[in-house]
């Protein structure tokens, strides 16, 4: 709900359109507009009424006048709590609509607007502004767009409803900056984030102990060890069988309840989640409730649930299924308990979308936890984590909605510059998750970029489909970024133009970073500046400087840590661009430093050699690789001709990295891009498991196919092609192979070709016609230049090969040997 610090955010906000930073020059010209405002309404509904008056009043020519209710005739903007209105004329379907139900009724003269409880009003008033028009993409209020032709009474009537009762992305780490705190939460608001639901699934246990101390000392056989001078022991664990701790966890809710209820507070659920951590309980009396923590945990939950049915029949016990007990127990559980499926820590032997599967059969209630973004994974690269692919965010979001997940909570950090696409897409999906996404994004690039999209929007989309990225593409990224500085004048385009450079400008700092970091004196040195600029530029938010400096300062040392007033990178200024002048003199600073690509043939449609080559092409070989088999983890596109094979039976086996989720195999028909398209001719579905299991082509005409392999991106799994199968795995940026484990090719080299590119994250080998062997580490370039001499055309081998790895330059098929090699006519 809004509060003062909402005040100091519009002052800012106020402040950027007087300025000129946000494009208002076409708002139409308004006489004062009336807002009625019920005095019966709670304080925090009229903060919301305040709040838009704020956000309509900072555009030139509206002024806002607030009036008493008993003057409203249909002229003017009244906003009211079904209790309390005076209009009457929402429509009867309203009132099914739960408590975030809402109905926006806007014409010439006026609107109406109606929420079913107080705990949704603020969701009129944003539906209502963006129905006319205002976007606020990212906490940044350069991010915050006000329609340039502002008409307050346009004609529309709708009536909707979220459809996750519960919409909420935590900030790990928090924010860093009370500024970025209040931006967020108006961002949260605008977006229409929250929910009835009022999700509380956090780790409790360890609060029940706190403020329970004397009863558990009292009672040491409510742990699996007792305390030691009042604290747990390493892997203590609640005895789930005790009645008396069981009665302690009810006492315990039904107090912060009872509370709640005295003060009028709306609280529809707490928390009885389990510790962070090993929960299983070893003692005698437990091994009888199960033999794994789920079991455990939830006869405890159930029993907790159970009597807080009895007194409190409308309140849920909210519970997380994570870690050792993310799996469900073996028997029925209570309807009042809300469980939150996570996305990660996940050591069972089922997928995520099996689990969902297998909890909706166990409870009335399910909703989503994802990991959008850790710092400790990504580094706020670009691309990276769940948060750097915004189309799969959204496909994810869909997937849920279809699944009857009602409640969607994230964890992610504060950067928006490589995640904020995804955080906003989110936020709308979570209300309506049939939204197509093509629209938002088209309408958010010609929002913030008008004059820029044609340079700025590759940008963004290239982190979605960029497995690995290398020097060449900073340059690319830098070089759109200089394009866009100087193909507009707009000022609200320019800043986030600017933002976005500043981003750019902090992934070279840590690429200088993580570049040098095996070598102490020198990664001291980078951190020491990367820590300064991410310091200097964190109210921008475009980065999580704040997450980012306290994950990584641990590792080198005292001196570096956030909190520490001798930290040696507080007293460092790094040069921060701010003109066009001076960021066209860093970009071109930086973009003459970078190692780049020479201009190379695209390989992108078959067929890839002329029939002439073609026709000359020997299948000889010296040396076949022993495995016939190709590993990998997440995807693997390979391209089949079961023509003249000697068999139609692929296999494939899972459990390399660890065994549980699915691995699977779809059949597409063939296209000469080689893009999986429309539905799977055929599709194969395992448990993941160190035995092969086979898939049969039989049931298709002999023919070219393409086959998607995937492991659930968990397992890590093996694909096996019969030995006369003509077959070629595929490896370009599009489709790179991901995963792989001391895997061994070869691949063609075409007559004429110069130069080749290999982009890889870690060690491979690569042997020359000629027999010449060159090793490349994991801590070399990621970007490998291979010169072709003359004549070394034909067959080379890839030897050993970790990890990621694509190939530009070259047709980017790999294959066991030149005689199983595939190349599309």
């Amino acid at each position: 709900m809004p509060g003062c610090g909402i005040i100091r955010s519009f002052l800012v906000f106020t402040g950027l359109l007087l300025a000129g930073l946000l494009n208002t020059e076409d708002v139409e010209a308004q006489s004062v507009v009336r807002i009625f405002l019920d005095s019966r309404l709670p304080q925090t509904a009229k903060k919301a009424v305040k709040e838009m008056g704020d956000i309509l009043g900072a555009s030139p020519g509206v002024s806002i006048q607030f009036d008493s209710l008993n003057k409203y005739r249909g002229i003017g903007i009244y906003f009211t709590v079904a209790a309390y209105d005076y209009y009457r004329k929402a429509p009867v379907a309203l009132k099914k609509m739960g408590a975030e139900g809402v109905y926006v009724s806007s014409g010439k003269e006026g609107v109406y607007a109606v929420a079913n409880s107080v705990e949704g009003f603020s969701n009129i008033v944003f539906t209502y502004l963006d129905k006319i028009g205002f976007r606020f993409y990212f906490p940044d209020p350069a991010w915050h767009i006000i329609p340039k032709k502002l008409q307050l009474f346009q004609t529309f009537q709708t009536t909707e409803k979220p459809a996750f009762q519960y919409r909420n992305i935590f900030m790990g780490w928090g924010y860093g900056s009370d500024i970025l705190k209040e931006r967020y939460l108006f961002w949260e608001r605008a977006n229409r984030m929250g929910g009835s639901l009022q999700m509380k699934a956090g780790h409790s246990y360890q609060k029940i102990l706190t403020d329970n101390l004397a009863e558990f000392q009292k009672h040491p056989d409510y742990l699996s060890k007792p305390l030691v001078n009042g604290k747990l022991q390493s892997k203590t664990a609640f005895n789930f069988s005790s009645g008396g701790l069981a009665e302690l966890a009810y006492r315990w809710l039904a107090e912060q309840f009872d509370q709640a209820n005295k003060k009028d507070q709306y609280l529809p659920m707490l928390s009885l989640e389990a510790f962070d951590g090993p929960n299983f309980c070893d003692l005698p009396e437990c091994l009888k409730i199960g033999d794994n923590a789920s079991d455990q945990i939830f006869y405890f939950t159930n029993k907790v649930a159970e009597k807080l049915k009895r007194t409190h029949p409308d309140k849920l016990i909210g519970v997380l299924a994570y870690n050792d007990h993310i799996d469900v127990p073996c028997y029925p559980m209570m309807d009042n308990i809300f469980v939150t499926l996570t996305s990660g820590f996940n050591p069972s032997p089922y997928s995520i979308d099996q689990l969902i599967d297998r909890w909706k059969k166990k409870v009335k209630r399910i909703g989503m936890y994802d990991y959008m973004s850790v710092f400790e994974w990504t580094n706020e690269m670009p691309g990276k984590g769940f948060a750097g692919n915004f189309e799969m965010v959204a496909f994810k979001m869909k997937e849920y909605s279809k699944k009857g997940i009602i409640s969607y909570q994230a964890e992610s950090t504060y950067g928006w510059i490589p995640k904020g696409l995804s955080h906003y897409l989110a936020s709308r999906l979570a209300w309506n998750p049939g939204l197509a996404i093509g629209p938002i994004l088209d309408k958010f690039y010609s929002d913030c970029f008008p004059n820029t999209h044609k340079w700025i929007r590759p940008v963004f989309e290239s982190w979605i489909k960029i497995p690995i990225f290398t020097e060449n593409d900073i340059y690319n990224w830098l070089y759109q970024v200089k394009k866009a500085f100087n193909s507009t004048t707009d000022p609200a385009e320019l800043e986030r133009i600017h933002q976005l450079a500043l981003y750019l400008k902090y992934v070279t700092l840590f690429k200088a970073y993580d570049d040098v970091k095996t070598d102490t004196v020198k990664a001291k040195e980078a951190a020491t500046d990367l820590f300064a600029y991410m310091n200097q530029v964190m109210e921008k938010g475009v980065v999580a400087s704040y997450a980012g400096i306290n994950t990584m300062a641990p590792k080198l040392g005292a001196n570096f840590a956030y909190n520490s007033k001798a930290a040696i990178w507080k007293s460092r200024q790094v040069v921060v661009p701010g003109s066009k002048k001076e960021w066209d003199a860093y970009l071109d600073g930086q973009m003459s430093i970078l190692q780049r690509m020479q201009p190379v043939k695209e390989y992108k449609n078959a067929p890839f050699l002329d029939k002439q080559e073609m026709a000359s092409l020997s299948r000889q070989f010296k040396a076949p690789n022993k495995s016939q088999a190709v590993s990998f983890n997440a995807t693997l596109l390979s391209i089949v001709d079961t023509r003249n094979s000697d068999s139609l039976d692929l296999q494939i086996s899972g459990g390399r990295i660890k065994l549980s989720g699915i691995v699977s195999v779809r059949v597409y028909k063939w296209s000469d891009d080689l893009v999986p398209r429309g539905k799977p001719l055929l599709t194969a579905r395992f448990q993941a498991s160190k035995e092969f299991r086979k898939v049969s082509l039989s049931s298709l005409p002999r023919n070219k196919y393409l086959i998607l392999s995937s492991d659930s991106s968990t397992t890590g799994a093996y694909l096996y092609f019969p030995k006369k199968m003509r077959y070629s795995i595929v490896a370009s940026s599009d489709f790179p192979i991901r995963g792989s484990f001391y895997n061994n090719y070869y691949i063609y080299i075409p007559k004429g070709t110069k130069v080749f590119y290999i982009t890889k994250t870690q060690y491979l080998q690569v042997l020359d016609p000629a027999g010449t062997r060159t090793s490349y580490s994991t801590q070399e370039s990621r970007l490998v230049e291979i010169k072709v001499k003359e004549g070394s055309y034909g067959w080379w081998r890839i030897l050993s090969q970790l990890n990621d790895i694509y190939f530009t330059g070259v047709p980017p098929l790999l294959s066991r040997d030149p005689e199983s090699f595939f190349f599309p006519e």
